[in-house]
């Protein structure tokens, strides 16, 4: 993943490229839930949604998960290199709650199944 992620930074025109065929591929179906850092400037007629969580409980969740080979700093390294990547692509910090229609912080709720239900209630009013 680091190596493809590097990649990217060093060859932005690659992930130009991605970025156009997935977003041709989002934009040309209807109801999908995806997970994209840049939906909100690709996926038109779309609700966007951020969900937000501190660095601490990401890693804790990922631990609690087994993903042990996640640490603070592969974290860290993980959402900074992203950054900077769409940065340098595209000009655009995808942490900017302005991007999105809903900002949802994560933490507020138990599990899973509590969030959907916050964001099917939100999507209903």
């Amino acid at each position: 993943f680091a190596e493809f992620q590097n990649e990217c930074l060093r060859n932005p025109d690659l992930d130009k490229k991605i970025d156009l065929e997935f977003s041709k591929e989002c934009n040309s179906n209807e109801q999908l839930i995806i997970d994209y850092r840049l939906g909100f400037k690709f996926v038109k007629n779309a609700f966007h949604i951020y969900l937000k969580i501190s660095d601490e409980v990401a890693i804790e969740r990922l631990k609690k998960a087994n993903r042990n080979f996640e640490t603070h700093d592969t974290l860290l390294q993980r959402n900074d290199s992203f950054k900077r990547q769409f940065l340098i692509s595209y000009g655009l910090d995808f942490t900017l709650p302005k991007n999105y229609h809903l900002v949802v912080d994560v933490e507020q709720f138990k599990n899973a199944e509590e969030i959907v239900d916050f964001i099917i209630n939100h999507l209903k009013k």
